[in-house]
């Protein structure tokens, strides 16, 4: 019987022998596939199959969730349409879905195909447009950058198969709280995943003409947030210490006159005693309680942090602030190292759509909306796209800048060379 109950699971595990050599899914090499090639007509099936059950059930993790058609929805859209249209893409082909529910969601979400999921929430939320612009931006990007399909090399997801599979394995409570955690890390996009949708924001929203710096100002009210959170527990907690200090040292004082001095034991003192020492007993269990809110919420945060596919507020500023000086010419690339994915991600839209780089010419400098016109000028007198020697000598320094493998490198070398 023992054989028989364990040999699925035997025969279950033998196909993940194959991970032991991860694919790099977030290579640059594979940010410039994603970026060169359209979303799948199949992804976008899905995505519109999605659509039509998600409307239908009303239904957000539990939460009811009802389709806003209002003015909001208008702004919304006409934002998405700039930025498509700054891109070159078919506005048209796409959707964004403004949403209302009965408990506050300040979130969007896209699932692959061309459909943009926005809650309310994060609208009441934006103070500009630039922030609303960047969010929607970083929608975009995972779209574009094809983030669903390419999870099936992520590493990261296939560990997280791996911890489901171990939680079925396992049994009982914790094999059921860690399938859990798998099914929460594989229902959503990784990390790094985040990072890219963040550095392609960027590009998108500077495109249409949106400063995406300003758009982080949505995450540094989230940090700013949270720290005033943190410190107002902080707060309450040494309040509560301060008034149980002293009223425990006033029920031990009198006590120990109550135990020394015979004469003071009448029924008034008592009464006396008593009220003080109730006092600071009450004053210890709220102590305690507020210490163990405290120790929670920030043990809360803790995990959060650390199973969170977002980056922490305070990184995506940071990585925001360097890619957009970068843009601007205050910094090169080398400069970008310590964001690894931002760094990879500057170097396949160079590689794959390197009119990315420069800025819608509306509400720009007129420096740059001079150099605009001039590259419009060189694209309509016929100049000829990059030359395969260009593009060879550019995947050379994409080598040497070390963002790309020797591997990479030979491959899309061959291929370039094959194109011929």
């Amino acid at each position: 019987m023992k054989i028989r109950r364990w040999l699925p699971v035997v025969v279950g595990l033998a196909p993940l022998c194959a991970l032991a050599q991860p694919v790099d899914s977030h290579s640059t090499l594979a940010i410039i596939e994603a970026l060169s090639t359209p979303i799948p007509s199949n992804a976008v099936r899905e995505a519109q199959e999605f659509h039509d059950a998600f409307l239908a059930s009303g239904d957000f993790g539990g939460v009811p969730t009802f389709l806003i058609t209002d003015d909001r929805s208008n702004r919304l859209r006409g934002i998405v349409t700039r930025l498509l249209t700054a891109l070159g893409e078919d506005d048209r082909r796409w959707q964004v879905r403004l949403l209302d529910s009965d408990a506050q969601i300040t979130n969007a979400f896209v699932t692959g195909g061309k459909y943009v999921y926005v809650f309310s929430g994060l609208t009441a939320e934006a103070e500009s447009e630039d922030e609303l612009a960047f969010v929607l931006s970083h929608e975009l990007a995972h779209s574009l950058l094809k983030h669903n399909i390419r999870q099936e090399d992520d590493w990261s997801q296939q560990l997280a198969r791996i911890a489901e599979l171990a939680g079925a394995i396992a049994g009982g409570k914790a094999g059921r709280g860690l399938e859990g955690v798998a099914r929460q890390i594989g229902a959503t996009y990784s990390r790094v995943d985040e990072e890219e949708a963040d550095a392609l924001g960027v590009f998108i929203a500077r495109r249409a003409g949106f400063d995406p710096l300003r758009g982080a100002d949505f995450f540094t009210r989230s940090a700013r947030a949270d720290q005033r959170g943190r410190s107002e527990s902080q707060a309450q907690v040494e309040n509560a210490y301060r008034g149980f200090i002293p009223a425990r040292n006033q029920c031990e004082r009198l006590l120990a006159q109550w135990n020394a001095d015979p004469t003071i034991r009448s029924q008034r003192n008592a009464v006396l005693l008593n009220g003080v020492c109730n006092d600071a007993e009450a004053r210890r269990v709220h102590y305690n309680r507020t210490l163990a809110s405290a120790q929670f919420d920030e043990t809360s945060r803790r995990v959060q942090e650390i199973y969170s596919t977002h980056p922490p507020e305070r990184a995506r500023v940071a990585a925001v602030a360097a890619l957009a000086d970068h843009l601007e010419g205050r910094r090169d690339i080398f400069s970008l190292g310590e964001f690894q994915q931002t760094q990879r991600v500057v170097s396949a839209v160079r590689e794959a759509h390197d009119e990315w780089f420069e800025a819608s010419t509306e509400g720009a400098a007129p420096e740059r909306a001079a150099a605009a016109e001039e590259r419009h000028a060189r694209d309509s007198a016929g100049e000829a796209p990059a030359s395969l020697e260009e593009r060879l000598r550019r995947l050379k320094a994409m080598l040497d800048e070390g963002l790309i493998s020797e591997s990479d490198y030979e491959r899309k070398k061959q291929e370039l060379i094959g194109s011929l």
